[in-house]
């Protein structure tokens, strides 16, 4: 199966960011996982399949305008909630 998603997720707990990772990586379809988060709260992450996005914000103009020059997939994934992600056995199919 292809990897065709690419996935943004804020800054967060560690906790949370792993579960959200975990869960997103275990559909076998994810591409890319990107932490956004400023300069102060990058995350340092030895998996190869997730990266920091530094920007001004989530939801700022700065954010979007750099998700979408990362988005090299067909589909992508922005998951603006800062708790743990769950999406289900086949939700992103």
């Amino acid at each position: 199966m292809d990897k065709r998603i690419t996935c943004f997720i804020p800054f967060s707990d560690k906790d949370s960011i792993q579960y959200t990772i975990s869960a997103l990586n275990g559909s076998g379809l994810v591409h890319k996982i990107f932490i956004v988060s400023n300069k102060d709260q990058a995350i340092k992450n030895s998996d190869p399949e997730v990266s920091s996005l530094i920007s001004n914000g989530f939801n700022s103009t700065d954010s979007i305008k750099k998700m979408a020059e990362a988005a090299l997939t067909d589909f992508i994934v922005v998951y603006s909630k800062t708790f743990p992600l769950d999406p289900g056995k086949f939700a992103l199919n």
